[in-house]
């Protein structure tokens, strides 16, 4: 029995091509290639794509997190004894501000991944520095 390769090379070279290799091209037109989904835009911005005035707003929202979790934290400096109870309540409360400005982000049509990543380093940013600011008050 000849393999399938053979078949088709023995073929094209006594000229009987098959009908359907006949009429249709071998090669696809690469546009028909693509799925749908990869074919039409997205509507998702990368982050690269933010204007000088979406980052500083970004930057000012963050900073203002940063302010919010500080003072609040300040405010119940005296109210626990363990610096992490008193950073836990800080972060909540200005968890709305957060909140906030991921929807911003992802209302700016921005990736959703970037908009999360972004607000848990800024999260993340405001913690570390809290909790040694916290130990520093908290030591005297």
């Amino acid at each position: 029995m000849r393999s399938p390769g053979l078949l088709l090379c023995g073929l094209l070279a006594c000229g009987a091509v098959p009908a359907v290799l006949a009429e249709e091209p071998l090669v696809a037109d690469p546009a028909d290639a693509l799925p749908a989904a990869a074919a039409e835009p997205t509507g998702i911005r990368s982050a690269g794509d933010l204007s000088v005035e979406e980052r500083t707003r970004m930057m000012q929202a963050a900073n203002a997190y940063s302010t919010c979790v500080y003072q609040e934290a300040m405010g119940n400096l005296d109210s626990h004894p363990d610096i992490r109870r008193i950073a836990d309540l800080a972060l909540g409360q200005c968890q709305p501000q957060l909140d906030h400005l991921r929807s911003t982000i992802a209302g700016w049509g921005i990736d959703p991944y970037f908009a999360e990543g972004f607000t848990r380093n800024v999260r993340d940013r405001a913690t570390h520095q809290l909790l040694a600011e916290l130990a520093v008050k908290k030591g005297r």
